[in-house]
């Protein structure tokens, strides 16, 4: 029986967590899956523990590549999917095991092109729920939808600025389920992130989302965002993040001229720029021993000199901000970068302290 759903795991030296992930998905309530299990030039015992499922369960399809990266291993499951629907795990999450059909009966109960649930990020001895205070439990069409959940991916506007942490937390693929047609009438690929570093889901869903004419959000939390893997990307230090996030920006420039954004896209991009700061001092701070404080603050200073940094800084609005929040944007505005360093010490520690010693 062919299947509905097409679920692409890109899986790159994963053998602590993926049987974890691969029985969340296998017990789904929700038979009619494939997984598209892409394993990216592993060179532990993942391929072993692959084939054994494969072995268990048929809906488990297993394609190897050299290592390419994790936009490509997804680029090269949705080439080979075969659903009218398509989801994303990565490889160190698991899913709740109703995930699917909650998703899949949204979708075919409101006639939607896109699914949304919540998440919980699980740390080694707690989890905690994100919530999205802006969302309700419905269905988003026609300019509700351009607005709260199109414009929203490219950055936050007004009020929405005063939680920096929500930036990209509607950003992600693995919260969702996808009309396949969406994704192949162009068709839309992942960027590779050694040309944007990051956020390469964020701008797949800008261009995907910008094609859909509705979306359904599911308000419980399905999916499980493990946070404890010292290994993955985000926890590395990026010499080039700045130069690679340049690149990013101008991608997601041409995304809002090429397809149909809100009228305040602009002014969204601008934030992210601004908000953006955070994750740039604190990629900074990440270098450890390779640079030295006064190196770690000619680095903030290079990037708050860059003219499309102070362009964007120039039409923050600091008013929206609480008030810890809006010195150290005051500090980011005036290119204090001394200043903007030790408040991301603090930010840092506080941050360890408060996830058990881990971001």
């Amino acid at each position: 029986m062919k299947a509905i759903i097409s679920i692409i795991v890109p899986i790159y030296n994963m053998e602590m967590y993926i049987e974890r992930c691969l029985h969340s998905l296998l017990t789904q309530t929700f038979k009619r899956i494939e997984i598209i299990a892409v394993n990216d030039g592993s060179t532990d015992q993942t391929g072993d523990i692959l084939s054994k499922y494969q072995e268990k369960d048929k809906r488990l399809k297993v394609f190897y590549q050299e290592n390419k990266g994790v936009s490509q291993a997804r680029n090269f499951g949705l080439k080979h999917a075969e659903g009218e629907y398509i989801g994303f795990v990565d490889p160190d999450d698991w899913v709740h095991q109703e995930m699917y059909e909650a998703l899949y009966e949204a979708l075919q109960r409101e006639q939607a092109d896109i699914a949304m649930c919540r998440y919980t990020r699980a740390y080694q001895h707690f989890s905690k729920e994100r919530y999205f205070h802006h969302l309700k439990e419905k269905t988003y069409r026609g300019q509700a939808y351009k607005e709260q959940i199109v414009r929203r991916l490219v950055g936050p506007i007004k009020e929405e600025v005063s939680d920096p942490s929500m930036l990209d937390a509607m950003g992600t693929v693995w919260s969702k389920l996808y009309r396949t047609n969406l994704l192949t009438k162009q068709p839309i690929f992942f960027t590779d992130l050694h040309h944007i570093g990051s956020n390469e889901d964020t701008l797949f869903n800008m261009k995907v989302m910008s094609l859909a004419d509705s979306f359904v959000y599911v308000d419980r939390p399905l999916y499980h965002y493990w946070k404890e893997n010292e290994h993955s990307q985000t926890s590395e230090y990026k010499s080039d993040l700045f130069q690679l996030w340049q690149q990013l920006y101008d991608e997601m420039n041409q995304c809002i001229k090429e397809y149909s954004f809100s009228r305040h896209a602009q002014s969204a991009l601008n934030n992210r720029i601004c908000l953006n700061m955070i994750g740039l001092g604190l990629n900074i701070l990440a270098s450890k021993s390779q640079l030295t404080i006064r190196e770690k603050i000619n680095e903030i200073d290079n990037i708050l000199s860059a003219p499309i940094v102070r362009e964007a800084f120039k039409a923050l609005e600091l008013n929206y901000f609480p008030f810890v929040w809006r010195v150290f944007f005051v500090c980011a505005r005036s290119r204090s970068a001394s200043s903007v360093y030790y408040m991301l010490m603090m930010i840092d520690k506080l941050r360890k302290k408060r996830w058990g010693g881990r971001s």
